[in-house]
C-alpha cells in the first residue's frame, strides 16, 4: 500500500469517527420541539383539587422556565407515570380532542421524553 492511499484512509476514518457523538443531552441544552409539543415542569407532590363537581389529587405544573408560582394540572398525560417526591421536565405533546365530553379538557396530553426526574 502507498502513502497516499494509506493517508486517504486514516482521514476518511477520522472524520467518520468525529461524526459519531454520544453526549447525553443535560437538562440546560436546548431541545427542539415540534409545533404540538411543550416543555413543562412538574412538582414533586400532588394537591388536592376541586374537579368540577369532584375534588381529586392533582399535579402541579409549571407551562415556563421563568414560571414563579406553580398551578394545578388537572389532566393525564398519557404515557407518563407520576411518582411522588421527584420534578420532572417533560416534554408533552398536545392534540385537540374532537368531541370532548361536557366535563372532560378539549386538549390530550401525551409523553414524548422524560428530560430529567430529579428527587426532592
Amino acid at each position: 500500500m502507498n502513502n497516499k492511499a494509506f493517508f486517504l484512509i486514516v482521514v476518511a476514518f477520522l472524520l467518520l469517527a468525529s461524526c459519531n457523538s454520544s453526549k447525553q443531552p443535560q437538562e440546560n441544552d436546548e431541545i427542539t420541539l415540534k409545533t404540538n409539543e411543550k416543555r413543562i415542569r412538574i412538582g414533586s407532590e400532588t394537591e388536592t383539587c376541586q374537579a368540577g363537581v369532584m375534588q381529586k389529587q392533582c399535579m402541579k405544573v409549571k407551562w415556563t422556565k421563568d414560571q414563579q408560582n406553580w398551578e394545578f394540572f388537572y389532566e393525564e398525560i398519557q404515557g407518563f407515570t407520576y411518582e411522588k417526591g421527584y420534578e420532572y421536565d417533560l416534554v408533552v405533546q398536545e392534540s385537540k380532542v374532537a368531541n370532548p365530553a361536557a366535563d372532560a379538557s378539549s386538549i390530550r396530553y401525551t409523553l414524548v421524553k422524560v428530560v430529567s426526574k430529579d428527587k426532592k
